[in-house]
């Protein structure tokens, strides 16, 4: 099969709402859902902005019982559709962009692999020829752990490394990843993440409202927070509201 070009990138990650039951971005699961999207939805769009070919591999498509084999077979997918060289991608770094992809590609015309390093130790990008990947032992790589990045760099010395970047894991990295982008989702994330915070002062002061409040007494009963913004559902505390 004849493509447009020698290279493709593979977006290997999870649907975003299964991707929102692993990570914490957020209490809200509405909220964390949408983080999730609007994530995937940036990775497909730094694909069609690099101008490559590029595939999404899910974990609907996904087929292997650990996640060294799944990644494995996801290449595998890709090198006998006829591609030489696949960039693979996530779906949890904010702050990656089709600049990243575009200067992977031009590492790859020299280099067997190139490597995105993260912040935890671990890979945003990884990319190789199909001579490197038939080298690799994907068994013998800590996946998902901090010893990642170290354990590929030791496949091959000659490895080309890109700036390092931040997964968005949870809140904080998030905020972090979040302070890196400049992609063109920046503004959506930031969004969010001040929505976010201006819930969780608006929930802090009431809190301490209640806490500093003479007229509440016994057991603490449920108490529903609602902000107009994002309804969130919070805290064990008791629900009289006259004295406010």
């Amino acid at each position: 099969m004849r493509h447009s070009s020698s290279t493709v990138v593979l977006i290997f990650a999870r649907t975003s709402h299964l991707e929102s039951a692993v990570k914490s971005f957020s209490s809200n699961r509405l909220q964390n859902e949408r983080i999730s999207s609007l994530l995937l939805r940036q990775a497909h769009h730094c694909c069609e902005q690099s101008g490559l070919d590029w595939f999404l591999i899910s974990s609907r498509e996904q087929t292997g019982s650990s996640f060294s084999s799944r990644l494995r077979d996801a290449f595998e997918q890709i090198f006998k559709k006829g591609y030489e060289l696949v960039i693979a991608i996530g779906s949890d770094t904010p702050s990656l962009n089709p600049a990243d992809i575009i200067k992977a590609n031009e590492l790859l015309a020299k280099a067997e692999l190139v490597l995105g390093p993260s912040s935890d130790g671990g890979v945003y990008l990884l990319a190789m020829r199909q001579s490197q990947f038939l080298k690799i032992d994907f068994d013998a790589i800590d996946w998902k752990t901090r010893h990642v990045l170290n354990q590929l760099s030791e496949l091959n010395p000659h490895a080309e490394v890109l700036a390092y970047k931040t997964d968005a894991d949870d809140f904080q990295s998030l905020l972090t990843s979040v302070s890196e982008s400049t992609t063109s989702f920046a503004k959506a994330y930031q969004h969010i993440v001040e929505n976010f915070k201006q819930n969780l002062t608006q929930l802090k002061i009431l809190v301490q409202r209640f806490s500093q409040s003479d007229f509440l007494r016994g057991p603490p009963a449920r108490l529903f927070l609602y902000f107009p913004s994002k309804p969130y559902l919070s805290a064990l505390y008791p629900a009289n509201f006259s004295h406010l």
